[in-house]
């Protein structure tokens, strides 16, 4: 009895003994574990981080119609929920890389004695036994650091441990379907889907595709089915062996996936849609949000422009723009004695003109010109060789465009064009360029004289005649036609773009009120002299400045401020930015409607007469400007909805072509541009309201006088009230 209780006792005190030293062996496992973990605090995420977790998203830039132009991102990322994303293509994840993904709290313990072994083998660097959550931790934060050393495992683990406590594992695999790095610039398994398949939901995966993906993951680059197909293909086969084994598909789905060859999309042109446009987008948006903001923020951008409008005038400007430089390089040609120089027929020449252009250099390598002397090295003057080039005005060009069209109430930007060919010049010369606007600007010396009480039947001599000023000197301006047409009302001056009448108004009504009232409208007053030759355009503008301010006239004296963006949406769909229109009366109402009338006569009768016989039959209205040797040429008009104008030229201000006027070169873009707007841009299409204070009359057009009822031939005439002439005393 003794002897049993002695055994009892001596076991009692072992088991006591090993239950102290497992709780003491505990204890000092906790405290170490606190230790390293407190040591290790500093560089690990907080819970606050770990409870905010933002990973980088795209920032998309949409039209007005809900067309995507462009995409702004340092990880090309697409977010898609937990609910988004279909079992099999998780499953493909967790069968390749996690298989107890389900099961585990952030560790795999199985994995962990291989890990501490290849440890021991291979000294600092560990490979392999992460879980998902353990590269998700790695992935999202930084601080984790990505060497492959013990105290980065640790790390990771730790982390987990926490991302573990604070999501569900349906979170987790949403973080890491969206998070993880599937090369070529995409993150993210939609990226990736998009990217590589053409695919924009998940859901349209095939259980082949899915397993691409999952094969991906690994090591991205090496495993890009678009750059690599065949070891993207050995991987695939591996993922799907192991979905069957894991119970994820059947066997004949593995047959069927096994037998699918790898198809992959054509890249997409990273350029995007309306480039200029969206350039003129993301410096916005880089200004007011960073670039950080701009390019991880996931920002969705409605812009104004309509993407259907942008194409049509994308074409057309192409066309002109081709036109236009295919006859700028026969000329090129002709001088340059090209065809005899390198020998080619001239329409080999044309097909690819900038490359050969690149050889003038060569060509004129070796001309030299002796007129100057220095000494040789015996002391002995003799002529200086000195390597003469081709002069500048010889020199190859290319033609460029600008485009801009404005919703008159709004100021919305609905379309915008920079240059040609955005890859070949980033200028955007719908908002950077000044260029001289030409007879453009004839209609601000006639806005101050009708607003002055003059009526658009005031009659002005026009003849050669010639003008002294303090700046310019003598001056003696002419028609552009060189025809002149004795006393001739203000409607029909303006209409056919009469140089001798547009100065003669301008000295009447006084330069310095054109140039205060082009600057209310919105033109550079720094670009403007007071000097007669301002009637006829020597000033300088910016397209989208002068565009603007010819919708003015259609707005009833108002200046809407051109605006790109509409709505500004965060990640979460909270609308941080709406735009307010921003607007101004400049003109009073009765002033803007007599000049919009004036305006008309443009498009009806006069130098834009082709617009009114091509089909804007419609109340609409314009101007045409061409500046001196056809250097700058214009076209901008309105109707009740829309203002739009085009400039077609040389950045170098040389003359794009004899005989090439606003008429013939821009016009045509307004145009087909105004044809297509008409039925799918804005509200229907309306005469211009009629506000107080003007008066309508039926004019003789012999005394341009108030009709009788003796004159026979007529036409109607808006005046501001008060302004209006007498009644016609030839016709009794």
């Amino acid at each position: 009895m003794a002897r049993q209780q002695k055994k009892k006792f001596a076991f009692n005190r072992t088991v006591l003994i090993a239950l102290a030293i497992s709780v003491t062996i505990l204890i000092i496992a906790v405290i170490a574990v606190n230790k390293i973990y407190d040591g290790l605090k500093p560089g690990m995420p907080s819970i606050a981080q770990l409870e905010k977790i933002e990973p980088n998203l795209i920032t998309r830039v949409y039209s007005a119609d809900d067309s995507l132009l462009m995409e702004f991102y340092t990880e090309r990322r697409i977010w898609r929920s937990f609910n988004d994303i279909p079992p099999h293509v998780y499953n493909a994840v967790t069968s390749i890389e996690d298989k107890r993904y389900w099961k585990h709290w952030g560790m795999n313990i199985y994995a962990w004695p291989g890990i501490v072994a290849g440890y021991a083998v291979a000294g600092k660097k560990m490979r392999g036994g992460s879980t998902l959550t353990q590269q998700l931790a790695r992935n999202i934060y930084a601080s984790i650091g990505m060497d492959r050393s013990l105290i980065r495992k640790i790390k990771e683990l730790f982390t987990a441990f926490q991302i573990e406590r604070t999501y569900t594992k349906q979170d987790i695999m949403e973080f890491y379907i969206n998070q993880v790095c599937m090369g070529g610039g995409a993150y993210g398994f939609q990226a990736a889907a998009q990217k590589f398949f053409g695919k924009n939901k998940l859901t349209d995966l095939t259980v082949a595709e899915a397993a691409t993906l999952a094969a991906v993951i690994q090591r991205p680059e090496f495993y890009r089915p678009d750059i690599h197909p065949e070891n993207a293909l050995r991987r695939r086969n591996l993922v799907l062996m192991n979905m069957k084994q894991d119970g994820h598909i059947t066997k004949d789905e593995y047959k069927k996936a096994i037998a699918t060859p790898i198809k992959t999309v054509a890249a997409k042109d990273k350029k995007g849609k309306a480039p200029y446009f969206t350039e003129y987008v993301r410096q916005y948006l880089e200004k007011t949000y960073g670039a950080e903001g701009l390019y991880t923020g996931g920002y969705k951008v409605k812009t104004t422009v309509n993407y259907k409008g942008q194409k049509v005038a994308e074409a057309v400007a192409d066309s002109l723009v081709n036109v236009f430089q295919q006859q700028a390089d026969r000329r090129f040609i002709a001088i340059m004695g090209l065809t005899k120089r390198l020998g080619l027929p001239a329409d080999t020449l044309l097909k690819d003109m900038p490359r050969y252009a690149a050889m003038i250099d060569t060509l004129f390598g070796n001309r030299y010109s002796k007129t100057e002397m220095e000494p040789d090295e015996n002391g002995e003057m003799k002529p200086k060789l000195i390597k003469k080039g081709y002069p500048d005005s010889l020199r190859y060009r290319r033609v460029q465009v600008a485009f801009v069209a404005l919703n008159n109430k709004t100021g919305a930007i609905l379309s915008m064009i920079g240059g040609r060919d955005f890859d070949e010049s980033k200028f955007n010369r719908a908002v950077q360029a000044y260029r001289q606007p030409g007879s453009a600007f004839k209609p601000f010396i006639y806005t101050v004289a009708i607003d002055q009480g003059i009526p658009p039947t005031e009659q002005i001599l026009d003849q050669p005649f010639a003008i002294r000023d303090p700046v310019q000197g003598e001056w003696q301006p002419h028609n552009y036609d060189n025809e002149y047409r004795g006393f001739i009302t203000l409607r029909k001056g303006l209409a056919l773009s009469v140089n001798t009448v547009a100065i003669k108004l301008q000295q009447k009504v006084g330069t310095r009120a054109v140039v205060d009232l082009a600057a209310r409208m919105g033109l550079d007053g720094k670009h403007m002299q007071e000097v007669p030759s301002l009637a006829i355009g020597s000033c300088e503008a910016i397209p989208i400045d002068l565009i603007s301010a010819y919708s003015i006239f259609p707005n009833g004296g108002v200046r809407a401020t051109p605006y790109a963006i509409d709505t500004i949406w965060d990640r979460n769909g909270t609308i941080v930015e709406a735009h307010r229109p921003i607007s101004n009366s400049v003109l009073r109402p009765a002033t803007a409607r007599v000049m919009t009338s004036v305006l008309q006569a443009v498009v009806q009768s006069g130098t834009a007469f082709p617009a009114y016989a091509q089909g804007v039959n419609w109340p609409a209205g314009g101007k045409t400007g061409t500046t001196n040797n056809y250097t700058d040429t214009w076209f901008i008009g309105f109707d009740s909805e829309i203002t739009s104008g085009a400039w077609i030229g040389f950045d170098e201000k040389r003359p794009l072509g004899e005989g090439r006027t606003g008429a013939n070169t821009t016009l045509p873009l307004w145009i087909r541009y105004m044809l297509f707007a008409k039925d799918t841009i804005g509200a229907p299409r309306t005469d211009f309201a009629m506000p107080s204070g003007v008066s309508h009359r039926r004019i003789c057009k012999r005394s341009y006088k108030a009709a009788s009822s003796g004159c026979d031939t007529c036409y109607s005439e808006y005046f501001l009230s008060g302004t209006e002439p007498d009644t016609c005393t030839i016709h009794k």
